[in-house]
């Protein structure tokens, strides 16, 4: 679920700026059909996007390699 946080991002600073210039806020939508994978913790998960639905070590696989990537993305590059 912490991906909406990344999305909503602009959506709170906008709001942000509007509620101190008394403007309208922006509503957030998530938008629909999300996946979700939750970690077990122990080295299993479970993966759920309608229609699918299955949990076990592949969901977890699954799970680790989107993480990953994703923050790979904000990393900062060594010298």
């Amino acid at each position: 679920m912490g991906v909406y946080a990344v999305r909503q991002n602009a959506v709170i600073c906008h709001n942000l700026m509007a509620a101190l210039d008394g403007e309208a806020l922006q509503p957030f939508d998530p938008g629909g059909g999300y996946l979700l994978i939750f970690n077990l913790g122990d080295g299993r998960g479970i993966f759920y996007k309608r229609p699918i639905l299955f949990g076990g070590r592949l969901a977890f696989i699954i799970k680790d390699y989107i993480d990953r990537k994703f923050m790979r993305r904000f990393q900062a590059l060594e010298p």
